[in-house]
């Protein structure tokens, strides 16, 4: 095995890792790297959530150093000033960017590293040229990793590397906050792979042919573009996207590393312009005070601690624990795809009950229905043409949820009229007394019983045994007819209501009593549903 090509296993191990970071995002609506790490430990959350903070801030702090000290390396490397000026210059800029926000950040990126690859593709193909392909493949199998090393400790040597890179999914989550879809994965994804194209793997081909004695330098790549290629034009931009890449990268380190400390500031301070400043100008003064330790010294000097944390924290549940919980969200959207959506309608209307199977519902349920015109109304505007008149719409969102939807008007219109779910709210005294007539309509499917409405209009209370009475027998009679009878029911009834002919049973018809509805009531309710049906 080539060791000169050990990158390509890297680049391969962070962009799963990426991948599946990303898509755990999009796919758990997710935008911040705590409630990220939350969802894939699980039950480990309280124990690993704590040393995962501390990794990625580590890693923050480590890569707001390193884009100060390298704004001061380079200018040092130019006009020979001190470190420290240049690191103290680039702090300045970064807080003002970083009071940007994130938005500005994401507008310039793209445009920044597609330029540094541009530059960079060219001093590779001009390094291949000069060296030769096999002479640069050789140089890398020899400086980049040890020759005496095994596949194992290779392979480790790729995870270690990668995991040095993997935090840098944070600033990810929090400047992708429209990934909705798999394109999006896929474009973010993208931008992900140029930046760490062109800001390893490429500039470290191009150093390792030049080396040793480019890394006698603080900025290497300078010193090629100056001393070896000698291209002006190349020389120049190269200095402004490098620049404004430290500047970008401490900008949106500051950003992320402020939305996780900020809980931290004292109450005390009210003024919302220095709870804004506080992190990030007491990070930037330490990164500053690091900055003149150098970027080759820095990371020498950090990469170790915070790889070995990232692979503990965040590469290897990702790349473990990840792909299951992608998997099994998938499978309960897809069964949820499966489940019928019935909306309830505000009343009768043709156009409201059209809008709402358009919308993509699969059923409706009409409220105060009293005649049989009523239910005849109601079909014609649930149904298609032969059974009813509802328009036709050649794409409608209920298409957009099936499979092998036909292109023949007559088949979609048949299948659709199958599977379009029609039920009628029963609510008044006249819906009551006219039910032996409505339960013999075609294309109505069920019937609910709406005992709070019934009650109230004739003057008695939701649980009136009087209520109740005849409610029990209109559900008798809707059973009797064939058709499906619809009860409001709390979890302690379910059994009894299921007994006297409900098929479809609502547990609670509002948020309070959703949550006064524990799950363990309702799975009781429905338990004992079960063992009356399987008696």
């Amino acid at each position: 095995m080539c060791y000169g090509y050990f990158y390509q296993v890297y680049i391969i191990i962070l962009f799963i890792t990426y991948y599946y970071g990303v898509e755990m995002g999009r796919v758990y609506d997710i935008h911040d790297y705590q409630t990220l790490f939350k969802e894939i430990y699980g039950r480990a959350g309280k124990l690993m959530s704590p040393l995962t903070d501390v990794a990625v801030i580590f890693f923050l702090i480590i890569s707001i150093a390193f884009s100060f000290s390298g704004c001061g390396s380079y200018i040092n490397q130019l006009f020979g000033t001190p470190i420290i000026i240049g690191g103290i210059a680039a702090a300045i800029i970064t807080l003002i960017i970083a009071q940007r926000g994130v938005a500005f950040f994401s507008k310039i990126q793209s445009v920044m590293c597609f330029g540094m690859l541009a530059i960079l593709v060219t001093v590779y193909l001009m390094t291949i040229l000069g060296f030769g392909w096999d002479s640069l493949v050789e140089k890398m199998s020899t400086r980049w990793v040890p020759v005496d090393f095994s596949t194992v400790s290779m392979l480790i040597w790729c995870v270690y590397f990668a995991a040095t890179y993997v935090s840098f999914l944070s600033t990810y989550l929090i400047s992708g906050k429209d990934i909705k879809l798999k394109s999006d994965v896929k474009k973010t994804i993208c931008i992900g792979f140029v930046m760490n194209l062109s800001a390893i793997v490429l500039p470290v081909i191009a150093l390792l042919a030049f080396a040793p004695k480019s890394f006698t330098f603080n900025i290497p790549m300078l010193y090629i573009m100056t001393d070896v290629l000698k291209f002006p034009p190349a020389q120049i931009v190269y200095t402004i996207l490098l620049i404004f890449a430290f500047l970008t990268t401490g900008a949106a380190c500051l950003v992320t590393l402020n939305n996780r400390l900020e809980r931290y500031i004292p109450k005390k301070l009210t003024s919302k312009p220095v709870r804004a400043l506080a992190v990030p100008v007491i990070v930037s003064i330490i990164c500053v005070a690091l900055s003149p330790l150098g970027l080759l010294s820095l990371l020498s000097t950090f990469s170790p601690y915070s790889s070995i944390l990232s692979i503990i924290t965040l590469l290897l549940p990702i790349l473990i624990i990840a792909p299951r919980k992608i998997k099994a969200k998938n499978r309960a959207l897809a069964a949820a795809r499966d489940v019928p959506v019935v909306i309830r309608t505000a009343d009768k209307y043709q156009f409201m009950i059209e809008q709402a199977l358009d919308a993509g519902a699969q059923g409706v349920l009409v409220p105060t229905v009293e005649t049989v015109g009523d239910c005849v109304a109601i079909v014609n505007a649930a149904k298609y043409a032969p059974v009813g008149t509802r328009g036709y719409c050649p794409r409608p969102a209920t298409a957009r949820w099936r499979e092998n939807v036909s292109s023949d008007v007559k088949t979609y219109a048949a299948d659709m009229n199958r599977d379009t779910y029609v039920m009628a709210l029963i609510e008044t005294p006249a819906g009551i007394k006219n039910l032996p007539e409505l339960v013999k309509v075609n294309g109505i499917d069920a019937f609910m019983l709406g005992p709070a409405d019934y009650g109230m209009r004739i003057g008695k209370d939701l649980w009136d045994p009087e209520v109740a009475a005849v409610l029990n027998e209109a559900a008798e009679l809707i059973q009797k007819a064939g058709k499906i009878c619809v009860s409001l029911s709390m979890p302690e009834t379910f059994a009894a209501q299921y007994k006297k002919g409900a098929k479809v049973v609502i547990a609670g018809a509002s948020v309070d009593e959703v949550l006064r509805n524990t799950y363990s009531d309702i799975k009781k309710g429905l338990l004992d549903v079960v063992a009356q049906n399987t008696r």
